[in-house]
């Protein structure tokens, strides 16, 4: 004991159970029972120290007066499991001191030590620390978690979001006079000028026949996702998808509804070319367009929700939609639509006359839209146009004669001219008078 008798060891190894002593040439002459037991020593000198930190290399003389007042990690040779943190100091008379702590970050890894959390030098210190930094790994861990959590709640939200604007158009929202879905709430109204289009698909009846009912529901996704980007285009949104129908409003007016028009027609053709190339023209369309005050809002009751719009307008487009069947046209436009003279000049059409429709105690006059028609019939529909329009005129006046004698040129040119034929039935019927 004498060269470490400047130390009471029963006090200090209760405050530092773990302590290492070496004498002025760097021999180990003092190793705690503690230490001694986990490094399984019963001879100081036979103590071959290890460095693991600051560098790696065995202990030697002159490297301890450059590691005092350094945090270093020791270990025994063999034994570089069971890793000792702390500090080499001066002692007496030369002598170098280590004392340190069981290099761990979780407390149960002290079992490796052969140690409990309560064998440790002031508890309070440092196994306070050691629960404390367990603590703080946890929370982190937590606080990830968390994060990966949030983050994935938010994607679902976007996504979420994506589908409910599906539903109820992002368009439909802001013309509400509102920004966010969430905003959306029963009841929710506005009144508004739009130009309403209705379009059906020709036929459905008969093209469906033949398929089974996932054959059905294709054949209408097929439709609608060829034709509504033609609304979308020209800044017109759908309502609602009706089947093989499609109810859209277009708050930029007419000539905007028109273009929509005009382009779902044309890629209807694309559509039918490509998956009917034996048949193209099977695909057909009628499209109905009114001008009027729409009430558009949210409908339904606590537990389901619908947008729409409703009015006079929309009962409007649809029969003139009906219409397009007998008359054998691709797009009408009812002319009280047309009544700024910016539109009209911007579009191929020709006058169809007065037509009385469902639910209307006025007639309604009408106009042809020519602009989406393939070449060929656009081309002798616009060749014929002004005795066709003659003939119209002649109708209204009850000029039967007049008007017999214009269809029939009209019919000669152009056989295919459903509405010349139509017009000359009601002409000689009697059932169309001014």
């Amino acid at each position: 004991m004498s060269d470490v008798d400047y130390l009471n060891r029963a006090l200090f190894e209760k405050v530092q159970p773990f302590q290492l002593v070496w004498n002025s040439a760097g021999e180990v002459v003092f190793l705690s029972d503690a230490l001694a037991e986990i490094w399984e020593i019963e001879n100081a000198a036979d103590t071959e120290v290890m460095i693991q930190r600051p560098f790696r290399a065995a202990m030697k003389p002159e490297f301890l007066s450059e590691l005092t007042d350094v945090l270093v990690e020791l270990y025994l040779k063999g034994k570089d499991d069971r890793v000792f943190k702390g500090q080499i100091v001066d002692g007496k008379n030369g002598h170098s001191v280590f004392l340190g702590s069981p290099l761990v970050v979780k407390h149960f890894e002290l079992t490796d030590f052969g140690l409990t959390l309560s064998d440790l030098p002031l508890h309070d210190r440092l196994g306070d620390l050691i629960i404390a930094n367990e603590a703080n790994t946890l929370a982190l861990a937590r606080a990830s978690e968390s994060e990966k959590q949030l983050h994935e709640n938010n994607t679902l939200l976007r996504e979420t979001n994506k589908v409910f604007r599906r539903f109820v158009p992002s368009e439909f929202i802001r013309a509400l006079g509102l920004q966010e879905i969430t905003d959306v709430e029963l009841g929710k109204h506005v009144r508004a000028e739009l130009c309403v289009l209705f379009a059906d698909l020709r036929n459905f009846s008969t093209l469906s026949e033949s398929l089974d009912p996932a054959g059905v529901l294709a054949l209408v996704n097929r439709f609608l996702s060829f034709v509504t980007p033609g609304i979308q285009e020209e800044g017109g949104h759908v309502v609602q998808y009706q089947g093989d129908g499609i109810l859209a409003v277009f708050p930029d007016g007419t000539a905007a509804a028109l273009r929509g028009a005009t382009a779902m027609q044309n890629a209807l053709r694309q559509c039918s070319r490509t998956y009917y190339p034996d048949a193209p023209d099977t695909l057909r369309m009628g499209v109905g367009l009114h001008l009027g005050q729409v009430e558009m809002g949210i409908i339904g009751n606590a537990d389901r929700w619908e947008s729409t719009v409703i009015s006079d307008a929309v009962n409007t487009a649809a029969r003139i939609e009906a219409l397009t069947k007998v008359l054998g046209a691709e797009i009408l436009v009812s002319e009280a639509s047309l009544g700024s003279t910016e539109v009209l000049p911007h579009f191929e059409t020709r006058r169809l006359g007065s037509f009385a429709v469902k639910g209307k105690v006025e007639k309604i006059g009408l106009r042809e839209v020519l602009s989406s028609l393939p070449a060929e019939d656009r081309a002798l529909k616009l060749q014929t146009r002004e005795v066709f329009e003659a003939g119209v005129d002649a109708l209204m006046d009850a000029k039967v004669p007049e008007a017999v004698l214009a269809f029939d040129e009209v019919i000669r040119a152009n056989p295919r001219d459903l509405a010349a034929q139509a017009l000359q039935r009601l002409n000689l019927q009697g059932a169309l008078s001014a």
